[in-house]
């Protein structure tokens, strides 16, 4: 229990996780898809408020719900989920696992906001409330996580993959220099295939990724962890392996919030 605590909260992870929601908040096509969401659920009513509340009330509740239940899965799928991703819990009974932790977050979440505006939800409603809004919330992590698992159009995928075996045509994690090969690892398996370490890099775009060695490259989304252990520092990825990190590219994980920055 420790070390799943330890997997899911550890401090990079939850930093990480919390610069990249705010990048991702900031950006002005979330923030467009969001309050549109929220200005459709008003219109409709579909929280059934039009008789307890004025239109411009109306409003900033949803827009407060929509912003808050996003940042919520957003969260526990780059912190919970990232783990889950790393153990056995993985698939269709992994997403479940992670719908339903976001659900129960989501659903204090929701009794919050509701308790602050229009006072606490009646026992009787609880009954059909909590189990639609974990549901809900289950259905919606397994839909959007399997439309990141069929992936994105053929024409956007990282070319070093088409060099691939089909069965290991994955998520790209990292590549590792190995004499003349370069080592391409995917969530579905490793491949060595002879080619020069700096052209493989060049074929992992639209991939964002770092190199963190000089034998070594990894995806952002392939990063579980990064810590410094006595005189050197670590990587940790979604499926466990260990890659070095030399001196010359602390100051890129620095930047983008994967490791803290060195005491004074």
């Amino acid at each position: 229990m420790r070390q799943i605590r330890d997997n899911c909260a550890s401090p990079t992870r939850v930093a990480f996780a919390l610069r990249e929601l705010q990048q991702h908040l900031r950006h002005p096509t979330t923030a467009t898809i969001l309050c549109a969401v929220a200005l459709v659920l008003t219109i409709i009513d579909a929280f059934g408020l039009k008789d307890e509340t004025t239109l411009a009330p109306h409003l900033i509740y949803m827009l407060v719900m929509v912003w808050v239940t996003y940042a919520i899965g957003f969260l526990v799928a780059q912190t919970f989920g990232a783990w889950l991703s790393s153990t056995r819990l993985s698939g269709l009974v992994g997403w479940l696992v992670q719908g339903a932790v976001a659900g129960v977050l989501i659903l204090a979440a929701v009794l919050g906001l509701n308790l602050l505006a229009f006072g606490p939800v009646p026992p009787a409603d609880m009954v059909s409330f909590a189990p639609s809004v974990i549901g809900a919330t289950m259905v919606i992590t397994v839909t959007l996580q399997r439309i990141h698992d069929i992936g994105v159009e053929p024409d956007q995928n990282p070319a070093i993959l088409e060099r691939l075996p089909f069965a290991k045509r994955g998520r790209l994690l990292s590549l590792s220099a190995e004499d003349h090969y370069t080592n391409v690892r995917t969530d579905k398996g490793e491949e060595l295939i002879l080619m020069r370490f700096s052209d493989a890099m060049k074929e992992t775009a639209p991939i964002e990724g770092y190199q963190v060695h000089r034998s070594h490259w990894v995806s952002r989304s392939g990063i579980k962890d990064a810590r410094r252990s006595k005189d050197r520092a670590i990587v940790t990825l979604t499926d466990g392996t260990e890659i070095p990190l030399s001196r010359r590219y602390l100051p890129t994980l620095q930047k983008v919030g994967l490791l803290p920055a060195p005491r004074a």
